[in-house]
């Protein structure tokens, strides 16, 4: 143990004197500000080119100011694990779906709801940049991050091993669903039995059949390769995933007002890249899948009546259950402006 600590002791002195000698080069080094960017995607999916984008931003704006580092494919954990490092400042930014703040700011989740949102993806990006959806969004500062944009991975759609024509073909399957209790009550409104898993355990749970299905969209379906243990896709598009972009509250809090509008500003690049990559690969991964043989049922508007009455209950649990959060006000706020908007 006494070697021990004079080795310790020893590194230490030769830390200090190796700083010493570094000069102004390695000072300027130093006060760089340094951001960590953390998601569980893999290299090169929408919201690691949109996290990308940020850093790219923040050079140009401020050459030499900052170092951002994406760590993709869950690097620094799991979601859950992800969002308590950003909130506790173990780093400062992460890039994941807003159903894993479920169990620290559940209100939230409700951005989830089912045939709640703008059908029409123009009109969904509108709603985004509302007061009433800032308003939802504020409810995680008081919690030691914020949210500050959306980064869109797609409209949700049901998969399956079978086909699920209408809500009752769902009754009786085990779904994997994210963390969330907007999700979980969905599922269990449809029949089925809600697991939580992490994202990267799917494929395996699918293929040993732990569960028989799941809902998302289809770039993250693709990017995790679950099409080859699923054969059938309903395109319902009952609601999209978005990827939050969290900001821990007390490093933005420091940043000085010029960086912080240039962090906002970079933010926003990101969510332009990320949105048109999600696009983009949408396309390019159902031409593949349709000629690997996957089966996409395409629903009339009366058949997609059917599923939006199934799942009327979930948009009312979404409104009434979060009254600690004024969560009726925050849904009705958001409900009259997706009105407005549509008109």
């Amino acid at each position: 143990m006494k070697k021990r600590i004079i080795l310790i002791a020893f590194v230490m002195i030769l830390v200090m004197l190796f700083a010493a000698c570094s000069g102004k080069k390695e000072t300027a080094k130093a006060s760089k500000i340094k951001i960590m960017v953390s998601h569980v995607g893999p290299p090169g999916c929408a919201r690691d080119v949109g996290s990308h984008k940020i850093g790219e931003v923040l050079e140009k704006k401020f050459p030499g100011k900052f170092e951002l580092q994406v760590y993709p494919s869950g690097q620094l954990g799991s979601q859950r694990e992800q969002i308590e490092g950003m909130q506790q400042g173990a780093f400062q930014i992460s890039v994941n779906p807003t159903a894993y703040v479920g169990g620290v700011v559940p209100v939230i989740t409700m951005i989830g709801s089912p045939f709640w949102l703008p059908e029409n993806y123009d009109k969904l990006q509108e709603l985004y940049k509302t007061p009433e959806v800032k308003a939802l969004f504020d409810t995680t500062i008081p919690f030691g991050f914020y949210t500050f944009n959306l980064y869109h991975d797609g409209y949700c759609h049901y998969t399956a091993k079978k086909p699920l024509n209408v809500p009752g073909d769902v009754k009786g399957l085990k779904v994997r669903v994210m963390a969330s209790p907007i999700l979980m009550f969905q599922a269990e409104t449809l029949g089925a039995t809600p697991i939580t898993m992490n994202w990267g355990e799917t494929y395996s749970a699918l293929q040993t059949g732990v569960i028989d299905g799941q809902d998302n969209p289809i770039t993250n379906t693709y990017d995790m390769k679950l099409h080859e243990v699923l054969t059938h896709f309903t395109l319902t598009y009952h609601t999209t995933v978005e990827e939050a972009v969290y900001v821990n509250k007390k490093f933005f809090d420091d940043l000085s007002a010029e960086y912080k509008q240039g962090l906002l500003e970079a933010i926003e690049e990101g969510r332009l890249v990320a949105n048109a990559t999600t696009l983009r690969l949408t396309g390019e991964a159902i031409a593949d899948m349709k000629s690997k043989g996957i089966v996409f049922i395409e629903l009339n508007p009366q058949q997609r009546q059917v599923w939006i009455d199934a799942l009327a209950p979930v948009r009312d649990f979404a409104r009434n259950n979060f009254p600690s959060f004024n969560g009726a006000k925050i849904f009705d706020d958001i409900t009259a402006a997706v009105a407005r908007i549509s008109k």
